[in-house]
């Protein structure tokens, strides 16, 4: 018996000797390093809260308008996306509105136009007035679905400074005018 516990001993001792010249000395032990994934992800984050930022420098509704809801993110609709490199278009964008509802008496009767008729008439006047409110950097951009004088209107620049590129949309939902910044890293 006392053979047995011998053996056991000296095992175990090898084993923790063994284990001790084994094991890494403290400046080889493996460092937490961001990943590719951590760092997307912050980007994504910075991003979202410069196209808040952002949003908030459109100009208003050009008509009184009952409510003001934003800054929400949204996704990017379909004829900003023709703009964006295919990479782009699903997760390395952000897109944040800014939403202005407004009774249509009101709002139809001060661009000098009848409610409910003449919806082209008030779109162009309401696109009128937001473009004289949009100067550089910003430029107009056409493209699948946008036409001079009526909505979507659709704005770009680059921001050399954040290294993106920016959008603004302005488009009618009904009796909400939304107004919008898409933007991605270049």
């Amino acid at each position: 018996m006392g053979k047995i516990w011998l053996i056991v001993i000296l095992f175990v001792g090898a084993l923790g000797l063994g284990l001790y010249f084994v094991r890494p000395s403290p400046q080889n032990y493996p460092v937490s390093v961001p990943t590719a994934e951590k760092e997307k992800d912050a980007d994504l984050s910075a991003l979202e809260k410069y196209c808040k930022e952002e949003v908030l420098k459109l100009p208003v509704a050009p008509f009184t308008y009952d409510s003001k809801e934003g800054p929400r993110t949204s996704g990017a609709m379909p004829w900003i996306s023709q703009f964006m490199p295919e990479d782009r278009r699903i997760n390395q964008h952000k897109s944040c509105s800014m939403a202005y509802s407004f009774n249509g008496k009101i709002a139809y009767g001060e661009m000098g136009q009848n409610y409910p008729m003449y919806t082209d008439k008030f779109n162009a006047a309401v696109v009128s007035r937001l473009s004289t409110k949009i100067g550089p950097p910003w430029e107009r951009v056409y493209g699948d679905n946008i036409k001079d004088g009526a909505f979507p209107m659709v704005y770009r620049r680059e921001n050399t400074q954040m290294g993106t590129v920016d959008f603004i949309d302005v488009f009618s939902g009904g009796l909400t005018l939304y107004l919008k910044i898409n933007t991605y890293y270049k």
